[in-house]
């Protein structure tokens, strides 16, 4: 799989798992103190995350950050 597909389908993950945690694009950027801008950015797979930033995002959602790569593999 190349980056940007990776980008996208990470980004799909993280946008599916919070719609299904009736979150906001805001209320995830503000409980994982994330830009919201960047929140979004990731959602659409035009940018790609930090570590550190999907870790945080992972905590959020009550997601076991390695679910994240397992599912989009």
């Amino acid at each position: 799989m190349d980056k940007k597909l990776f980008e996208q389908e990470l980004g799909l993950f993280i946008r599916n798992a919070r719609k299904k945690k009736n979150l906001s694009q805001e209320q995830l950027a503000a409980f994982a103190n994330c830009g919201l801008s960047h929140i979004g950015t990731v959602e659409r797979g035009e940018k790609g995350i930090s570590f550190y930033n999907l870790y945080k995002i992972a905590r959020v959602l009550d997601i076991d950050i390695n679910k994240f790569i397992k599912e989009i593999e």
